[in-house]
């Protein structure tokens, strides 16, 4: 289920709004708006795969999630599954 990948420094941004892979081959990470604490999650995006790591520590290997993982994921965090962690 989960893969490690590699890791590219990019600036964080969106094209348009979307998450878009970097150019050739780099990835782009991207953290929500409110992370003002510098220890945050980033997530990138490459091919049919979502990577995500911390920003505390951008050179340790991101979790890779397929697409469907990552909804689903993010399902659970919509209704609460990880309120208790």
């Amino acid at each position: 289920m989960f893969r490690s990948g590699r890791t590219g420094l990019k600036p964080i941004g969106t094209i348009g709004g979307q998450m878009t892979d970097g150019l050739e081959g780099e990835l782009v990470w991207h953290r929500g708006r409110s992370c003002e604490s510098g220890a945050c999650v980033e997530i990138a995006t490459t091919g049919d795969a979502v990577m995500v790591r911390s920003s505390a520590n951008p050179e340790d290997t991101p979790i890779t999630l397929s697409r469907p993982e990552w909804q689903e994921f993010l399902l659970g965090v919509k209704e609460g599954a990880f309120d208790r962690l």
